[in-house]
């Protein structure tokens, strides 16, 4: 009797960024392989690779993976063709679509991250996390979901926790980052890892624990990068008593960087998000001056309640608590711009705030990403330029550097009557604007 065939396909998708749940694909290959079944997984595929479905068999079982939008056209396609076919990997998504649903048990999430290591030479790529910020020159760096998959704080405009059944995360044992840890430094000697749970630190004492038990695997030191809050960060810090240990810890154990989701220096937009207070990441700055561990701060431009000024107040912490841009990867080619890294504000279905969302501002595309401009909010629309400088000759890096258009703004104008009569589309006028509020060329007038 011939053996029933798991096929996992993969849409190509152009966010090359992943958050957690996009890993979904790789944790369900590795687990059903785990379990002796027999997997074909089509990475990155496109409708040219279209003739390798017709060796798929009507007893075969097939899982499309669908976590992005600029995947529906795609998954649309393949449902018409596959139609026994299942969904998965954001799950929302696939809801709203219409589409069969599959949904990976905690069980099979499990197996997956347990076993991910161990089949990671099989797979084409491994994409990491949402903003892959590790410094040049390191060793390879391989993503790892370590300590918890999910995240307890359920924002109002993140994905994560609406794509978990029945909770907001789950507890991974520490034994899976060691084993997986040992297998692929044997695979690429000296590598690093990239934690790329949302939140490494939920658990100040078992991060500490699985770092301390790094070091111990690992033959040369490696480069370590994990996203974290500033509230979980802080409470990991405060588990050393003294700050000198705490910064020897980090530097043993080779913590070359974190990644903290600031989202916005502005008090007022923090407070309507629902961000720790922004004396907590000023705090956090303050104390990690000068340590060989380093904080790059992510950001989030154009979401609800967003003003020219409060762009520019990120701008300011960003120049003075920022990374420089030439200490991190090329491809930091989104809404970066001096000392950090940023995404624009992406609506997802399920989230808390989806519905809400919608009345606040307006949509420049069905198919959003989060590396370009597809929302801009009344607030940033309505707001009233007030011109502070005229561009400078170094400004244009940043301008050259995102590919966007330089022109000049007139005093007392909305944005959305500047956005108008700029001759470029409407993403690019929008990103000149948030570059320029960055930079301190503009800001609200009162």
């Amino acid at each position: 009797m011939t053996k029933v065939v798991n096929w996992v396909i993969s849409p190509s998708s152009i966010e090359e960024n992943r958050g957690s749940f996009c890993y979904n694909e790789y944790y369900l290959v590795s687990a059903l392989r785990s379990r002796g079944e027999k997997v074909i997984f089509l990475e990155d595929f496109t409708i040219t690779q279209k003739d390798v479905l017709d060796d798929i068999d009507v007893n075969d079982n097939v899982y499309i993976s669908l976590w992005s939008y600029p995947q529906i056209g795609l998954c649309r396609l393949l449902h018409l063709r596959l139609g026994r076919a299942k969904f998965f990997g954001y799950s929302p998504l696939v809801v709203q679509e219409k589409l069969p649903l599959f949904v990976l048990t905690e069980d099979l999430i499990l197996d997956g991250i347990k076993h991910y290591a161990f089949e990671a030479h099989t797979f084409k790529h491994l994409l990491l996390s949402d903003c892959d910020g590790h410094l040049k020159g390191n060793p390879e760096v391989f993503p790892l979901c370590g300590s918890y998959y999910g995240c307890k704080n359920n924002c109002s405009f993140c994905p994560v926790t609406p794509n978990l059944p029945n909770k907001t995360y789950i507890d991974i044992p520490a034994s899976f980052a060691f084993e997986s840890l040992k297998q692929y430094q044997e695979l690429v000697p000296g590598s690093g890892v990239h934690f790329t749970d949302e939140d490494f630190f939920i658990d100040p004492l078992k991060a500490r624990f699985i770092l301390s038990e790094n070091k111990i695997i690992q033959t040369n030191k490696p480069s370590i990068i994990a996203l974290a809050s500033v509230s979980t960060f802080t409470k990991f810090l405060d588990t050393f008593h003294d700050d000198e240990k705490a910064r020897a810890f980090c530097s043993d154990v080779g913590l070359s960087l974190i990644e903290v989701g600031l989202e916005t220096a502005s008090v007022a937009l923090s407070k309507k998000m629902g961000k720790p207070v922004v004396s907590k990441s000023v705090a956090l700055a303050e104390r990690m001056k000068g340590w060989e561990t380093r904080i790059l701060w992510l950001t989030l431009t154009l979401s609800p309640g967003e003003t020219l000024s409060s762009i520019r107040e990120t701008g300011s912490f960003l120049e003075k608590y920022g990374m420089s841009p030439s200490d991190m990867t090329a491809r930091l080619k989104t809404n970066g711009t001096i000392g950090g890294l940023g995404q624009y504000f992406q609506i997802y279905p399920g989230t808390r705030a989806y519905h809400k969302v919608q009345e606040e501002g307006i949509m420049l595309t069905e198919a959003p990403t989060r590396l370009i401009p597809s929302f801009i909010p009344n607030s940033l629309l309505q707001d009233k330029i007030h011109v502070l400088r005229d561009w400078a000759e170094e400004d244009g890096y940043w301008l050259d550097f995102q590919g966007a258009p330089k022109f000049k703004f007139s005093e007392g104008q909305t944005v959305l009557d500047c956005i108008q009569q700029q001759e470029y589309p409407r993403y690019k006028s929008i990103m000149t604007v948030c570059i320029a509020a960055r930079l301190g060329v503009i800001e609200s007038k009162i």
